[in-house]
């Protein structure tokens, strides 16, 4: 038995999302979604709630399932906007690396929400 160092496993992206994907790949989608929720698995998971956990399993899943369809992902430049002909399309933080249903994910973890006093 393999211990488990990802917020997501192959078998948690089908059952969430329909789709068969490699290790690998959730291994780099673990890597990506850690980079933006500042939260590493293997030193966070014992500290981290139920609920927080879900959210990170499905933000992992959701971004495996679109890396395989981002070719290019390795290799975009940063950008803050495409012009075609004279119009221009903004992008918003993270269109790039980020896939939508991920992002959505990762704004409902707890150490990502605004805070009041």
């Amino acid at each position: 038995m393999t211990t488990q160092t990802t917020w997501a496993t192959a078998t948690d992206v089908l059952a969430l999302t329909g789709q068969t994907v490699t290790d690998t790949q959730v291994g780099v989608a673990n890597a990506v979604i850690e980079l933006i929720a500042s939260r590493v698995y293997t030193i966070a998971i014992a500290n981290t709630g139920s609920r927080d956990v879900e959210w990170m399993r499905r933000a992992v899943a959701w971004q495996t399932v679109w890396i395989t369809g981002q070719p290019d992902y390795m290799t975009r430049l940063d950008i803050n906007a495409i012009t075609e002909g004279h119009k221009s399309i903004g992008l918003k933080d993270w269109a790039l690396v980020l896939a939508p249903l991920a992002m959505r994910a990762l704004n409902k973890v707890s150490w990502r929400r605004t805070r009041s006093i």
